[in-house]
């Protein structure tokens, strides 16, 4: 059986594409590493059992006015915010679409916010009246 060769300027056009792939194709090597720096299904685990820790937290700190509990809801808060805006910028924020310098400041931006989150909200636990009481208050208005 002989190859047949197409001469109509839609399949040459065609076969001129997949050589250019074939050329410009560029294979990544798989790590078979059980743990590897990419694998993030365990943080995926942690940061899902995290979130459902939470579930009872809040209904606990509506009864429970205490520092430590205004402690452990803010500890709790702050990384699920952080988990949250580490994820939107991780997905959106790629050096691919906004490049290299904006990416490296966007996920800065989310340590610095992070920190300024957990400073201000154990600055209010300290001086003020707390977490815990302050939402109790807004939700008896």
């Amino acid at each position: 059986m002989s190859l047949i060769r197409c001469t109509t300027s839609k399949a040459l056009k065609f076969r001129q594409l997949l050589k250019m792939a074939a050329r410009t194709s560029v294979t990544t090597p798989v790590s078979r590493e059980p743990f590897s720096i990419e694998d993030h299904s365990l943080h995926f685990k942690i940061e899902r059992y995290w979130a459902a820790g939470m579930i009872p937290l809040i209904p606990t700190a509506y009864f429970i006015h205490t520092p430590a509990m205004d402690a452990v809801l803010t500890v709790a808060i702050v990384l699920h915010v952080h988990w949250g805006i580490a994820g939107v910028v991780s997905d959106y924020a790629r050096p691919f679409v906004i490049g290299d310098t904006l990416a490296r400041v966007a996920r800065a931006s989310v340590y610095i916010i992070t920190v300024i989150l957990l400073a201000s909200l154990l600055h209010f636990n300290n001086s003020d009246v707390g977490l815990t009481k302050a939402f109790e208050m807004v939700w008896s208005l």
